[in-house]
């Protein structure tokens, strides 16, 4: 049901960068990731980088936001999901995630089903970016920022385990603690930030990745820590949330740094607006149930039934949405990416609250498709692609153009809105073709897409078992399939085969076509 819109309030600052309020902020929703701080790095290296190989920071004059009262005790909490391991006993191969409060898995010694870097790059195309001088489209010069609370003392070791492990390059990352290091830890926020910085290492592997620890999940604390995050780096990613707001527009404006995306999950509990990821400085990321063969190259992809949507009842239409959503309030999320559990990512990581050693883990959540989406802009941004206009933009106006060349359209599934052909509240205009979405250029094509249908939020479904199939994104063989053997005749039927009057039985001939006939035995 289409809700109603409110007025946007105006802003009570013109200033974009935040300042510490006296009042105890809420904590803050995040989704899918887990935040992790590493090393013995202060918010000292905030005002300059030591190493030659970290970035150097920007100091940054402190200023003023002022948060209402309301809006400053809004609380949110990771929205990491997972899948159990073998040695989680009953509870292996069922997911779970902090939204559920579920039990956090035991760490597996083992790789046992998570997908590997290799198979997301080769499924969504990172592998065919192209070469351009001496960067590769990598993410070379550019820097992602990753904002989470509380982090991780072990995000550097767990981070060097997954290089290791994949034969990724090495990466020193710079850790930034803007309020000074939390005094506490948290399982669901270290698992969130250390599955960030693998993910986002794993897809720009070029780029420099600094972690910016916000002290608590308050909304004060992490938009103060999106604010220096922004002031030094190209992109920023947020994988976490917290429910629409009446007051949110008027922070808006911290997501509209120019030459910065900035990019947030849609929630991990299906139908249902979340911002940042509704604010339209920000890129949206939702969730899809991905199948990747990686003998044949065949993908298939429907919507995740736990991917956050649907219509903004407080931001309006953004103009670059006009001819994909017909609502009148913006339309989220913006784009997907795999997350469901059962198809999540391999993470390697040290729980801090605990006293077990590191293991592997599969995770996911809108999250995983947050840091990836970041990388990718950072790919394109290393391309020498990035201009003056929003990302936003440019993605929306090249998709009213040549929509199927950049973006894999999902049109089957549900989270309570359903995945539609084009644009819809699930999935949004669908998964990357990454080496295209790289190689978009800053200009504006003339949209010209045909406007969806106002999609109705109807009842959950089961999200269907036959998914959309398409191909590799750059022309390929024909995929090799293997051949299935005929089965063997079963004992009833005699030594004739499958044909009746063949059967040497009379009532082999008869149990068969009581079994055709009726679909007993498959032969319907």
């Amino acid at each position: 049901m289409e809700k109603k819109m409110g007025k946007n309030p105006q802003s009570r600052s013109s200033k974009t960068v935040l300042a510490i309020v006296s009042i105890l902020a809420p904590l803050v929703m995040v989704s899918g990731h887990v935040a992790s701080q590493t090393g013995s790095q202060s918010f000292q290296n905030f005002f300059g980088g030591t190493n030659r190989n970290e970035p150097i920071l920007h100091r940054i004059a402190p200023a003023r936001l002022d948060l209402a009262e309301s809006d400053s005790k809004l609380m949110v909490s990771p929205l990491l999901s997972w899948k159990y391991a073998p040695d989680d006993g009953k509870e292996a191969n069922s997911t779970g995630g902090n939204r559920e409060q579920s039990r956090f898995p035991k760490p597996s010694k083992f790789l046992y089903s998570g997908y590997a870097p290799s198979d997301l790059s080769s499924a969504y195309g990172f592998d065919l970016i192209a070469t351009k001088g001496s960067t590769n489209g990598s993410g070379a010069g550019r820097t992602i920022a990753i904002v989470d609370a509380y982090g991780s003392k072990n995000l550097q070791s767990d981070l060097d385990a997954f290089n290791a492990q994949y034969g990724l390059p090495s990466n020193t990352v710079t850790i930034l603690y803007p309020d000074g290091k939390p005094s506490a830890s948290d399982s669901g926020w270290a698992g969130e930030t250390t599955m960030d910085v693998e993910w986002a290492h794993a897809m720009a592997p070029g780029a420099s990745i600094i972690v910016v620890i916000a002290s608590d999940e308050s909304v004060t604390s992490m938009l103060k820590a999106v604010t220096y995050a922004s002031t030094n780096a190209d992109v920023v990613s947020m994988s976490w949330s917290t429910p629409e707001f009446a007051g949110q527009t008027q922070y808006d404006a911290l997501f509209s740094t120019p030459g910065v995306t900035f990019v947030a999950a849609s929630g991990d509990a299906g139908a249902g607006v979340n911002w940042p990821a509704s604010s339209p400085h920000v890129l949206g990321v939702g969730g899809t149930t991905l199948t990747y063969n990686t003998n044949s190259g065949l993908v298939s992809e429907v919507a995740w039934n736990g991917s956050g949507g649907g219509v903004s009842s407080v931001e309006p239409l953004p103009t670059y949405q006009i001819g994909f959503n017909n609502n009148a309030g913006r339309g989220v999320p913006d784009v997907s990416y795999d997350a469901d559990p059962y198809t999540g990512v391999s993470v390697f990581f040290t729980d801090p609250t605990s006293t077990n050693a590191g293991g592997w883990f599969v995770f996911g959540g809108t999250s995983v498709g947050t840091p990836q989406w970041a990388a990718l802009v950072a790919r394109r941004a290393s391309l020498g692609n990035q201009g003056s206009n929003s990302f936003n933009s440019v993605l929306y106006a090249n998709a009213g153009s040549r929509y199927s060349t950049i973006l894999n359209d999902i049109s089957q599934g549900s989270n309570g809105y359903p995945a539609l052909p084009g644009y819809d509240l699930v999935t949004g205009l669908g998964s990357p073709i990454a080496n295209q979405v790289a190689g978009l250029t800053d200009a504006l094509p003339t949209p010209s897409a045909t406007p969806s249908p106002t999609p109705k939020p109807t009842p959950r479904p089961t999200q269907t078992s036959v998914p959309i199939v398409f191909y590799h994104p750059t022309p390929f063989s024909t995929p090799k399939y293997n051949p299935v053997s005929s089965p063997s005749p079963h004992p009833w039927q005699g030594t004739g085969g499958y044909y009746p009057n063949q059967g040497k039985n009379w009532w082999s001939r008869i149990l068969y076509w009581f079994g055709s006939a009726n679909g007993i035995f498959g032969y319907r």
